[in-house]
């Protein structure tokens, strides 16, 4: 069964980058099944958001991963998959689709990850303050 969270959610407003996001876990789910829920989710403001702060313009949607298998795994695969152009750093990948901006940032410590209406994202209070 195809991982579709984002489009039935109804996440962002944008159907394309719900689909998009439904693929890059869809991905991830295949390879490691059931190490994402605990290693990578959502983070920055669209976090916030689900968490439950008011709605603000989103201009990059950012994933955080404490796994390095996951995050080259966005980095190498994900990007190749959905054809995107990717820049690889130490600490993020900054990835391109459409006109939709990615993101995955590496961390030592993820904290707490909350289930919101089906969705990962990690806690408002654990969200590093250099990511938007």
């Amino acid at each position: 069964m195809a991982y579709n969270n984002f489009s039935v959610q109804e996440v962002f407003k944008n159907k394309l980058l719900n689909v998009v996001c439904n693929n890059i876990l869809e991905q991830l789910t295949l390879k490691y099944e059931t190490e994402v829920p605990t290693s990578f989710c959502l983070t920055g403001t669209v976090a916030k958001i689900i968490n439950g702060a008011s709605a603000t313009p989103v201009k990059v949607v950012p994933f955080i991963t404490d796994d390095l298998k996951k995050f080259n795994f966005f980095g190498n695969e994900i990007a190749k998959y959905l054809g995107a152009s990717a820049v690889k750093f130490s600490d993020r990948i900054q990835m391109t689709y459409k006109g939709i901006f990615l993101e995955c940032w590496l961390t030592d410590d993820l904290g707490t990850i909350n289930t919101v209406d089906t969705i990962q994202v990690q806690d408002s209070s654990d969200v590093p303050l250099n990511i938007n």
